[in-house]
Order: C-alpha cells, then sequence, then structure tokens
C-alpha cells in the first residue's frame, strides 16, 4: 500500500463453499482517520461492465432487444463512420464485445455533469465518430462502447439507467449496498473519500461526475456485497440471473486477441487463454480502482477494492492468487496512468530546476535594476514590435495546443488533467510558469540594459 500509495482498501477471497476472507486495511478517509470496514463503498471503475452486461442480456431474454440488431434499432439518430464517407452499422453484441470499432480515446467525448439525459448525451457527443477498424474485425477496448448499451437499456425500458440497474438487477442477486453512484446521497458516510497518486503520497481528489458514463465505470459496492457477487459469478448461490451471468462468460473468439494480456473479452470480463479458467477484469477511475479474479470451476475468486487510481491493485491481486490458488505469477502491464506518472515526474523535476534557476536570473535582474547595475532603455518601436510579436507567438502557440487535440477529436487536455495522477497537472502548471517566467526575463533584458 505504501508503494502503491493506497490509503485504503479491501480483500475478498472465495474459496470454496465455505472459504470466504474479507480483510480491511487503511483508511476510507485518511484526513478524518475514518478506517476501511466492510460497509465502505468504493466505485468499481469499469469492473461495473459486467453488470450492465447483464442487464442487457435480461432484456434479450425478456424479448425486448436482439443482440445481433443495430444501435439504430433503438437509437435511430446514431451512426459511426469508417474512412470518412462509409457509414457503418455496430450492433449491440460488438458493443458488448468491444469489437464496435470505436477508439478508446472517444472518453474524451464523455461530458461532465448529473444531467437526468447524461446518457443520451454522451451516445449524442460521438454521432458521426470515425471508427478505427470496421465493426466485427478486431477487439478495441473503449468504455464509451458500454455507455451506449447503457443508453440502450434506457430507451427500451423507459426507466433511467440507475433504477432500472436497482429494480432488475442488484435487487434479483441480493445486493442491497450496491448501486450506481448517482443514486448514492451526498454526504453518504460508507462512501470512500478518493486519491490521486503523487509523488509523495495520495492526495484526496474530488473527480467531476460523469454520469455519462455510468454504465461503463460508476457503479459502487462493498466488501459485503461484493462477496455475494463473488459467490453468484462462480456459481455458488443461486439467483434468477445465474443463467444469463454465465452467458456473459462467453468470450468472443471470431476476433484475434490482444497483445498485452493474451485473452478474449467476453460480456464485462476478460477469459484468459494462458491460464485456463481464469476471468477477470481490472477497472481503473481517476481515483478508485478494482480488480475481479474468477475460476468458476474452482469456485474461486478475489476482489481488490481500493481508493486510489493505483496499478497496484493489479499487483496485488496477482500475488494474492499466486499465494492463496498456487498460482504463478506473470509479468505486471504496467497501465498507462502508471508510465505517465514516471515520465510526468521527470518533466516535472527537470521543470523545476530550470524555474528556480530562472526566478533566481529574475530576481538578479531585479535587484540590478534597483540597484543602478541595470539602466531602462527608451522603448522604440523595434522594441515594442518584438515584444508584441513575441507574446503574440507564444499565445498563438499555446492556443494552438490547447484546440488542435479538440479539433481533431484525439484527447482533450481537461480529461487528462482528470484521469492522469496529480503530477501531470503539475508539470503543467510548471510549464506555463516557466514560458511565463521566460517571457518576463525577456522583457526585461530588452528593456534594460
Amino acid at each position: 500500500m505504501r508503494r502503491g500509495k493506497i490509503p485504503g482498501l479491501s480483500i475478498i477471497v472465495i474459496d470454496g463453499d465455505e472459504r470466504v476472507f474479507i480483510k480491511n486495511f487503511g483508511y476510507a478517509d485518511r484526513g478524518e482517520r475514518i478506517p476501511v470496514t466492510s460497509d465502505t463503498l468504493f466505485e468499481l471503475a469499469s469492473c461495473s461492465k459486467s453488470f450492465t452486461a447483464l442487464a442487457l442480456l435480461q432484456l434479450e431474454e425478456q424479448g425486448f432487444i436482439n443482440l445481433d440488431d443495430p444501435i439504430s434499432a433503438y437509437l435511430p439518430w446514431f451512426y459511426a463512420r469508417y474512412q470518412r464517407d462509409k457509414k457503418q452499422e455496430i450492433t449491440l453484441r460488438q458493443l458488448l464485445h468491444h469489437t464496435s470499432g470505436i477508439f478508446w480515446k472517444s472518453i474524451c467525448n464523455i461530458p461532465e455533469g448529473n444531467a437526468n439525459n447524461a446518457l443520451e448525451q454522451t451516445v449524442r457527443n460521438i454521432v458521426g465518430i470515425e471508427l478505427k477498424h470496421p465493426p466485427g474485425q478486431r477487439f478495441g477496448y473503449a468504455t464509451i462502447n458500454y455507455d451506449i448499451i447503457g443508453a440502450v437499456i434506457e430507451k427500451v425500458s423507459g426507466l433511467p439507467f440507475e433504477v432500472y440497474m436497482q429494480q432488475k438487477v442488484f435487487e434479483p442477486l441480493g445486493l442491497i449496498h450496491t448501486k450506481v453512484k448517482v443514486e448514492i446521497e451526498k454526504g453518504n458516510p460508507y462512501m470512500a473519500a478518493g486519491y490521486k497518486a503523487g509523488l509523495f503520497g495520495p492526495g484526496k481528489y474530488n473527480a467531476p461526475i460523469y454520469r455519462g458514463n455510468s454504465p461503463a465505470a460508476y457503479i459502487i459496492s462493498n466488501a459485503k456485497d461484493i462477496v455475494q457477487w463473488l459467490r453468484v459469478q462462480v456459481g455458488l448461490e443461486e439467483t434468477p440471473l445465474n443463467s444469463l451471468i454465465r452467458k456473459t462468460h462467453i468470450p468472443d473468439k471470431t476476433v484475434p486477441s490482444p497483445w498485452i494480456n493474451k485473452s478474449h473479452y467476453a460480456m464485462g470480463w476478460f477469459v484468459y487463454k494462458k491460464e485456463k479458467g481464469r476471468l477477470g477484469h481490472l477497472g481503473m477511475n481517476p481515483n478508485f480502482t478494482c480488480e475481479i479474479s474468477l475460476r468458476p470451476r474452482r469456485k474461486r475468486a478475489v476482489a481488490i477494492l481500493t481508493n486510489s487510481n493505483s496499478r497496484y491493485a493489479s499487483v496485488l491481486g496477482s500475488y494474492i492468487r499466486k499465494f492463496l490458488f498456487d498460482e504463478k505469477v506473470r509479468g505486471i502491464y504496467y497501465m498507462p496512468s502508471y508510465l505517465s506518472m514516471r515520465y510526468s515526474s521527470k518533466i516535472a523535476f527537470m521543470l523545476s530546476l530550470y524555474l528556480t534557476a530562472a526566478v533566481w536570473f529574475l530576481i538578479s535582474m531585479i535587484l540590478d535594476m534597483f540597484g543602478g547595475g541595470r539602466q531602462f532603455q527608451p522603448i522604440t518601436m523595434g522594441i515594442l514590435t518584438q515584444l508584441t510579436g513575441t507574446g503574440l507567438g507564444i499565445a498563438l502557440l499555446l492556443m494552438t495546443a490547447w484546440l488542435i487535440p479538440k479539433i481533431k477529436r484525439k484527447f482533450f487536455w481537461k480529461t487528462l488533467i482528470v484521469w492522469k495522477p496529480r503530477i501531470f497537472s503539475i508539470a503543467l502548471r510548471l510549464f506555463l510558469a516557466s514560458i511565463g517566467i521566460s517571457y518576463i526575463i525577456y522583457v526585461l533584458s530588452l528593456i534594460s540594459k
């Protein structure tokens, strides 16, 4: 936990019908010294997708949808494109298996906010989106696939997504504490505070509300309910939804495996080829992480809930499986957020050195001006032109750097600041401060000698 900068976590282990292990560590809120308990609520992040997949299969079983129907059968205004001019139909099944062709950077199109139509707005934001490949040809993980599924669930059922999940999924499964985050009242004493990893430890971070991303990432639960969820997943608990849950475990083998983990994607679960019988999913939100691993044949499962955006949930999961289930520990895949923290840290360090030197030099210049060592020069038209041109050039470059990603719909800086570690935003601020100080030094060097 120290190495991973995790303030608090719950570990849940199921080993057969008789052995259930829950252990809680650290703090739900470090500042208030509130310890993690089995009642502490955590965001499940992308582990939410297995619940949403189950809800869609439930509607299919009831005859309200067909998984091989296109999205436009339920949301007529939606379409996507491939190679600009060719409109493409994406089926619900392709959304479930992440073979829609929608690129992962579409996460930038998810709007902030808590509006009642947030899911519809999320989908409308990607109408006409350019696909990375034709639907059904390759796996390509994109969280927004499951937000589209959530919008379809709302449209077909006539209920808000969170109401449908509560009435039709959570209650039949006996999950009395599990909810879609928007349904959690503000100030709930059981909700853990979220943290971001930083160089010197985790810092509390209040992430923006993304109601339009609820089906993919914002179901919340606690250790008590996760015990029940794991028991149902591995077949130790009978519920009305067991047959559909087994269906969510069936992988799509019609497309090649992604190179990262050599798995096939089922419906809300990765199914690992080299670890026969193991299913799992990692979820990372801006300030929470969750990892769940299942071995239904052996009736075993492990879940780790943390209130930090730390990759070490995966490390913990791997070693817990080794010690408890005698599984081989494989190489840990370094998540992009971890890599960006490492690189951002180096950049921030170099910028700090530069900024320190620049501030020292600026102070020296100002002292020289007051001490008579530097004299103000008359501001000529040439000097004014240089100052204006340089200032406009810097402003134009910064504006271009801010706008081009948005225009090209590749990524938005605001999204990066939310999802990246704290050191990323610190590095950005140091960069802007360095430009500002450098320009002031440039100005003083022109008007004084």
